[in-house]
């Protein structure tokens, strides 16, 4: 009898430490690559970054140059949106900083808010869009 019981008691720690073993490499190692990677991702995002950034010229030393990014973890793509306010216009411009494509602008001019006329804005592709619609391409592609 004891050694059914041996047995028995033998049979469920092998289930327990294959369950525990396929837990690990199933679920709890990926999920820490995946932080892993993602981390680095976000790190390279911040470099790339900078360097997007630091590549725009200012036509005056009044100009002001600021950038914001973002690793899109659903498009796997660093986003980097730029803020550029010159003498007499203000660009927002999102950014794929590894294709080095311009996915979405807006140029409002002082004229423009002088005459409370709406900026103008275009995809990379250069369609015209509207500021609504440049609204939901900056939300969907610095959200996800």
């Amino acid at each position: 009898m004891n050694h059914i019981k041996n047995n028995n008691l033998i049979g469920i720690a092998v289930i327990i430490v294959a369950l525990t073993v396929g837990y690990y490499f199933g679920v709890f190692l990926p999920k820490e690559k995946i932080a892993q990677s993602l981390a680095i991702n976000q790190s390279k995002c911040l470099q790339l970054e900078k360097d997007v950034v630091g590549g725009w010229k200012k036509d005056s030393p009044e100009d002001f140059i600021s950038g914001s990014n973002h690793y899109n973890t659903k498009l796997n793509k660093c986003i980097v949106e730029v803020f550029s306010r010159g003498t007499s216009s203000t660009l927002v411009s999102i950014l794929d900083a590894v294709e080095d494509a311009n996915l979405a602008s807006c140029i409002t001019t002082d004229n423009d808010l002088k005459n409370k006329q709406p900026p103008y804005c275009y995809t990379g592709d250069n369609n015209d869009i509207t500021k609504s619609q440049f609204d939901k391409l900056e939300k969907q592609y610095l959200s996800q």
